[in-house]
């Protein structure tokens, strides 16, 4: 994938979310799993450009300062998740005019459900 994105890896089984920006989320996925080989892709959002994407990262970033364990990485409850979806959204909303979003509901350490991308069907645009 080439375009510029905002995304959600996560470590399976636990409550480890990094949030973070690439040009290249296929490439930037296979580098943070040579680390960590027991990652996730919770959501991405794809985003106009870097100039956007690094803004709404930051945004993120400050937004949840309180739950950052090191550089971008977050322990992030599955409601906070959502919280993190809900306010990509009202960033878009607010700044821009195109930006596509594609995710799924799927279940989440076998209790919670959150948005994953959804591979399978067209992208929901707003």
């Amino acid at each position: 994938m080439k375009e510029e994105v905002v995304y959600l890896i996560g470590r399976k089984n636990t409550d480890f979310v990094k949030i973070g920006i690439t040009g290249n989320l296929d490439s930037r996925f296979q580098t943070i799993k040579e680390k960590y080989k027991d990652i996730e892709l919770l959501a991405y959002y794809i985003c106009p450009d870097r100039k956007y994407s690094a803004n709404l990262e930051k945004k993120l970033h400050n937004l949840l300062e309180h739950k950052r364990t090191q550089f971008e990485w977050f322990i992030l409850k599955t409601d906070e998740i959502l919280l993190v979806h809900d306010c990509i959204i009202n960033f878009h909303k607010v700044y821009c005019h195109k930006f596509e979003l594609r995710f799924k509901e799927i279940e989440y350490n076998n209790s919670y459900k959150v948005y994953i991308p959804n591979w399978d069907n067209k992208p929901y645009f707003f």
